[in-house]
Order: C-alpha cells, then sequence, then structure tokens
C-alpha cells in the first residue's frame, strides 16, 4: 500500500526561509565583530610595535627619541621621526599602517613619493615628543619624563601621513578630544583609538578619556 507523502505548505515553507534569513543575518553579523575585532589586535600590535622601536632608538641614543622631524642632514632635505626608525633598521615601514585603516593614506595632501612618506597610520604626539616646544626638530630625552605611565607618545591619527621631505606631517595634539573632525579617519567604528605611552604600554581609549591640553597631550602635565 503506497502511503502518502506530505509535502510543506506555502507557510512552512515561508517559516524556513525567514529562519534561514534570520539566521544568515546573525552570522554576517558575527563575521563582521570578529573582523572588526581581528583589525583593533593588528593595530595595536603594530603601534606597540612602534612604540618599542622608540624605545629601542632610545637606548641606542643616550635616552633620546628621533626628532619630529630632521632638516637637511646627509644626501636628503630631511626626514620625519619613522623615517629615522625606518633608516636604521628599528622598524619595518609596513608597521606604521593600521590594518583597519581605511583611509588612502597615499593619496592624501602632501603625500612624498618615497615610503614611509607616502603614507602612515599613527603620530607622535606633539608636545611630548618635541620635549614641550614648537621646535619640531628637538628630541626628548626620557630622562625629563616624570610620569612615562601618563605622558603619551603615540596614537592614531591618519593627519601623520601628511609629509614631504623634511616636513613633520601633522603630529598628533589634543583637538583629537576637543575637536571631533580633527584628523580622525574612520578606522574604528566607535571613535576609539589606540595610545602609547612613554613607558611603552597600550591603552584603547574612547573619546570621553582622550583628555585636554591639561593631560597627557604635554610634557609633565599632572595626573
Amino acid at each position: 500500500m503506497n502511503k502518502h507523502t506530505r509535502g510543506f505548505t506555502l507557510v512552512e515553507l515561508l517559516a524556513v526561509i525567514a529562519i534561514i534569513g534570520v539566521l544568515a543575518a546573525i552570522v554576517l553579523a558575527t563575521l563582521g565583530t570578529i573582523r572588526e575585532k581581528a583589525r583593533l589586535v593588528g593595530c595595536r600590535s603594530n603601534i606597540r610595535q612602534v612604540g618599542l622601536a622608540l624605545e629601542l632608538y632610545s637606548n641606542d641614543n643616550k635616552g633620546f627619541y628621533p626628532p619630529a622631524q630632521v632638516l637637511n642632514d646627509g644626501d636628503d632635505n630631511g626626514w620625519i621621526w619613522c623615517s629615522t626608525l625606518i633608516r636604521g633598521n628599528y622598524l619595518d615601514r609596513r608597521i606604521l599602517l593600521c590594518p583597519g585603516d581605511t583611509v588612502n593614506q597615499a593619496a592624501l595632501k602632501y603625500a612624498g613619493t618615497n615610503p614611509p612618506e607616502t603614507g602612515r597610520s599613527y603620530s607622535y604626539c606633539a608636545r611630548v615628543m618635541s620635549n614641550n616646544t614648537h621646535d619640531k626638530g628637538t628630541p626628548l630625552q626620557k630622562s625629563l619624563v616624570e610620569t612615562p605611565s601618563w605622558q603619551y607618545m603615540l596614537t592614531e591619527w591618519h593627519g601623520a601621513a601628511y609629509s614631504w621631505k623634511g616636513h613633520a606631517g601633522e603630529l598628533a595634539n589634543y583637538t583629537l578630544a576637543t575637536n571631533s573632525t580633527a584628523n580622525i579617519s574612520p578606522s574604528h567604528k566607535n571613535g576609539g583609538r589606540h595610545f602609547v605611552f612613554i613607558d611603552c604600554h597600550v591603552e584603547w581609549r574612547t573619546p570621553d578619556k582622550f583628555g585636554d591640553i591639561n593631560s597627557g597631550w604635554r610634557l609633565n602635565n599632572k595626573p
């Protein structure tokens, strides 16, 4: 005796399709979150390596960090702080780009023709690494820093890519906190940024924690 096989009704088919759609949306959202976390981990690793390269340079140069810019030195018209690290084999230039940076660094204004002048995602914090002066050629000596766990060394700041030979590029400063459009790339969804401190530890901070002119943006401001 043949058994009658009951098929799906239209309502049941629509229900199955709806469930599949919901599951697909959940999977895609999860994959997006995983990718974002992976980019954050990669970016944190890169900026930490830049900080460690600066520390190694300092150890080899009587406690001095590279100046923000070097003018008329050797066979060029000068170069910027990260070029000093690359020329000294302290850093691979590819580390200067955050995996999550969506800005076309090479197309930015004043982008030069030679790496790393073609773009970077990280920048010196201006009034700390320039020894609290307006002279970008003045190097900071680590022994002058009273609170190394509080003073900013580096942060994510896509304006740092602006450069030509002898130009320091845009240096990060407290306007990152006071001006929501100041040199901020859409690298991270919530507007947060990684910061490297003089003692080389790395912190993730949201905009409300960036601080103002009286915070770690200036040399020897007190906590």
